[in-house]
């Protein structure tokens, strides 16, 4: 297919191109209570009942006939009558009827005014008092009313009875007397006098705490029961399973774990003689003790030396070192030994031969296609002479050029050529040896066509001209040329050049024409793989103007390969 452009344009419009750029308390409470008590006992032994706190009737009670009680108060206050009730007394004579108290007196300071007389019934023996005074907080005496209706004291707390040996009275109650036994752990000697001793079981006999038997790990080392088993046997170096037996360490620190001194050596010290008393007796930087406890340092054919608790060889024999981690021999032959070849660690290999240690030196033989590229003994034939690096000799690649080489064989091929790159001469040394890309000449130095008329009309009475080959050219990668066309005809007459590009099968070649080396393109043309193509420059006539041109092509690869050229023709006018 054919792509033809044209290109039309003044002489005028031609000269100006150019190139483009880019709470309330309780106390009070119970005082009241206390007081309206004492006081309604001021007429209890007669009606034998007691007030209410608030002076209410009393209540029913047991009561002597006919007597009138004298009760005790706190505070004092009126007595409020009292129902007596039927019945004897608890101690007295026979009771009478139902009698009716009197009202009680105003209380006085220690004791109340006797009540009047009771009425209804007949008299009766003495009766024993009503009911007795409340003991006080601090366990002073209590107050008993007597028989006959006085105010009578007993004995209260420890101190108001005569108990027998190891017993008392610690709850301050006369009634159930000496209640406490003084030989328990509780009450040992005295009240609440506890029997505890320090990590230890106890006894208290006779009333005295002594020590039974000390708790595991424990033991009393200061002779006084009195502080129990004070000493920790288990952990005390200085009490270690037993009073005064200490722990020593003169290389170290001496520890009591279980009761059982347990030496902490300091480096290069050790508890040979399994005494942990005397701790680490022993200096493990010796010939004998060397590193542990029993170890000899002795080194067949060597001096030795274990100042740093290693036993290290002092010197080897001619070719022998010592090699081997832990190991204090001069082991390691460094003259044939393979992974320790003329030295410790120098190991002689291989990848494509085999190889040895001869005098301290690797020895490596190649095999295949192995190579020993680099001189390097130790690292053997470390090269491959069937790579694009090494191909067939040391060093010399296998690269053609604008191609990929293939040295599989150990001989160097043309592989692949590069994009744009074709191999047309059958040769594979020199590579892929077109390269439609790169330019034969420049924008500089263009191939020059030369000039030629363009007269679209001719002489002598303006014919029609026919077209004439201006220059030809045909190349395999682009190029550049420059041509020119004139107005040689005096007849009014457009001038204009035709130039054709002729791309062979597999490429595709584009046209770009200038006005100018290294300005923008006036026109360009793009038909594909292939494709011929055409681009007509006219410059139009201009009355009495030199209607002449020059114009540059530039032959530009776009893709494809072949080895096949183009072929390049620009035309003019036959005007002569």
């Amino acid at each position: 297919m054919a792509s033809a452009l044209k290109y039309v344009f003044s002489l005028t419009g031609l000269g100006l191109l150019a190139s483009s750029s880019c709470v309330g308390g309780n106390e009070g409470a119970e005082r009241a209570v206390y007081t309206d008590v004492d006081a309604s006992a001021a007429g209890g032994a007669a009606g034998g009942g007691m007030a209410s706190s608030t002076g209410g009737t009393g209540n029913t009670g047991v009561g002597g006939t006919g007597n009138v009680g004298t009760g005790g108060v706190d505070t004092g206050g009126t007595g409020n009558v009292g129902t007596g009730g039927v019945g004897a007394s608890s101690a007295g004579g026979a009771g009478g009827t139902t009698a009716t108290g009197g009202s009680a007196g105003t209380a006085g300071s220690a004791a109340a005014s006797a009540g009047g007389a009771s009425t209804g019934g007949s008299a009766g023996g003495a009766g024993v008092a009503g009911a007795s005074g409340g003991s006080t907080d601090s366990g002073a005496p209590k107050d008993g009313g007597a028989n006959d209706g006085s105010v009578g004291i007993e004995a209260g707390g420890e101190g108001g009875l005569q108990c027998p040996p190891n017993t008392g009275d610690c709850d301050n109650d006369e009634t159930n007397g000496c209640e406490t036994g003084l030989t328990t752990l509780v009450d040992c000697g005295g009240c609440r006098v506890g029997c505890d001793l320090t990590n230890a079981s106890e006894v208290c006999t006779n009333g005295v705490c002594s020590l039974a038997m000390c708790n595991s790990g424990f033991m009393s080392c200061d002779n006084d029961e009195s502080t129990g088993c004070e000493t920790n046997t288990a952990t005390d170096p200085m009490n270690c399973g037993g009073c005064n037996q200490s722990c020593t360490n003169d290389n170290g620190a001496a520890l009591c774990t279980g009761g059982i001194c347990t030496p902490m050596c300091l480096a290069l010290f050790g508890d040979c003689d399994s005494n942990p008393n005397n701790g680490c007796e022993t200096s493990l930087a010796t010939l004998s003790n060397c590193g542990t406890c029993g170890t000899p340092c002795d080194i067949a054919g060597s001096g030795e030396t274990c100042a740093t608790g290693v036993c290290t060889p002092t010197t080897c024999g001619p070719g022998f070192e010592n090699c081997q981690t832990g190991n204090p021999d001069c082991e390691t032959n460094t003259l044939t030994d393979v992974n320790n070849c003329g030295g410790c660690g120098i190991q002689c290999v291989n990848p494509n031969g085999t190889t040895s240690c001869n005098q301290g030196s690797c020895a490596p033989v190649c095999t295949g296609n192995g190579a020993n590229c680099d001189g390097n003994l130790v690292n053997g034939c470390e090269a491959l002479l069937n790579t694009n690096t090494h191909c067939g000799t040391c060093g010399v690649p296998c690269a053609p050029p604008n191609a990929t080489g293939d040295c599989s064989t150990g001989t160097c091929q043309l592989g692949s050529c590069n994009p744009g790159a074709s191999t047309c001469d059958g040769n594979s040394q020199n590579g892929c040896e077109v390269n439609h890309s790169t330019f034969d000449n420049a924008c500089g130095t263009p191939e020059d066509f030369g000039a030629r008329c363009g007269d679209l009309n001719c002489d002598p009475i303006c014919l029609t001209s026919a077209l004439a080959v201006l220059g030809t050219a045909t190349g395999t990668g682009s190029h550049w040329v420059k041509a020119r066309v004139n107005e040689c005809s005096l007849c009014p007459s457009d001038v204009e050049a035709l130039i054709t590009l002729v791309s062979p099968p597999g490429v595709d070649y584009d046209l770009h024409v200038y006005s100018a080396c290294g300005t923008t393109p006036l026109i360009s043309s793009g038909g594909g793989i292939g494709v011929t193509e055409f681009i007509t420059l006219t410059s139009t006539e201009v009355s009495g103007a030199n209607n002449d041109f020059e114009f540059y092509v530039e032959i530009r690869y776009f893709e494809g390969e072949s080895c096949s050229p183009w072929t390049l023709t620009i035309d003019g006018s036959d005007c002569t």
